[in-house]
């Protein structure tokens, strides 16, 4: 059984929930609506994916559309706007959840995943922009799974300050809540070729929500974002190396260089990085139509805090999760 859920988690919170091995009932409990919700995620509810649908797709649609006030579609996603002699909100999702029928009873839940639709509203910009593919449905479930486990992934959403003392703790639902929810910053590790104990990052950023963007919010996020990794190196590379090596092996690994990668027609992104001190490998696109940037030399502290003071990135703080 598998439902959609926002989780307070910074490595998944605006991504799909899995739940495996529970009860339709029990599934529904945990879940904010009054039905399970199976694939609900950016990287695959698009209409370029439409063919995968089961054949009863085109009944669903057409019952719908025969019986509902209004109807939206974007890709696998069927969201029934608010009708006036009810206070309910319907939404259904591609692939194995096209056959399910699934009502809101809260429109304030429905309100806050909304920001998940405008999310995908968005997709082929943002798939641009990050110079990603597209997903199938068993490809996402695969790296839902890995950002919990996987040894080489470091992942945390992006979310807009709360107007209150920073010192307090971070609070889950509140906080983090989906109307807070702007992006995410990943960091990606692997060997490096030429040093046993060396090793490559590559972050990745994204500012999803539009209204958001244009407002330095990516460049703010990826400077803390390399403040985090200055103070907890350390702790992530053990984690890696752990995860490469096995428990039992000695010596630490070693970070050499950051690098992005980014799609070359993406000059927003570009500039980003460049003025953050990463400069471009190589000339033009490679094949894949991107352009390589790297943070040559990974000094530490007074390199980063010289960018947080440029860049006005003050009052960085690690509070707790409740």
């Amino acid at each position: 059984m598998w439902h959609c859920e926002l989780e307070g988690d910074a490595l998944s919170s605006f991504r799909t929930g899995i739940d495996e091995g529970i009860g339709e009932e029990d599934a529904k409990k945990k879940s904010p609506f009054s039905a399970p919700i199976i694939s609900c995620n950016r990287h695959y509810i698009t209409s370029h994916n439409r063919e995968g649908f089961s054949e009863k797709f085109d009944e669903l649609k057409h019952t719908l559309e025969n019986e509902t006030e209004e109807y939206e579609i974007e890709g696998g996603w069927r969201i029934e706007k608010e009708a006036e002699d009810k206070e309910e909100w319907v939404m259904f999702c591609g692939w194995e959840s096209v056959e399910k029928h699934m009502a809101f009873s809260k429109k304030d839940s429905f309100k806050e995943w909304k920001g998940i639709v405008d999310w995908v509203e968005g997709f082929e910009e943002i798939q641009q922009a990050t110079a990603s593919e597209p997903l199938s449905l068993e490809e996402e479930y695969d790296m839902q799974r890995s950002w919990r486990t996987d040894h080489d992934k470091l992942t945390f959403i992006i979310c807009l300050p709360e107007e209150r003392d920073a010192s307090q703790v971070i609070r889950k639902g509140v906080s983090d809540a989906p109307a807070r929810m702007i992006g995410d910053v990943n960091l990606f590790i692997s060997e490096a070729d030429e040093d046993e104990e060396g090793c490559i990052g590559e972050i990745e950023i994204m500012i999803a929500e539009l209204s958001a963007r244009g407002k330095g919010l990516g460049r703010s996020a990826v400077v803390a974002f390399l403040e985090y990794l200055r103070r907890n190196l350390e702790k992530v590379l053990e984690e890696y190396r752990k995860g490469i090596q096995g428990k039992k092996e000695e010596g630490k690994m070693k970070l050499l260089q950051l690098r992005v990668k980014i799609g070359g027609k993406n000059v927003t992104s570009i500039g980003l990085f460049e003025s953050l001190g990463f400069v471009k490998v190589g000339e033009g696109e490679n094949y894949f139509g991107e352009v390589e940037l790297v943070f040559e030399g990974w000094c530490g502290e007074e390199r980063v805090k010289g960018l947080m003071e440029r860049f006005g990135v003050e009052g960085y703080q690690e509070c707790g999760y409740r």
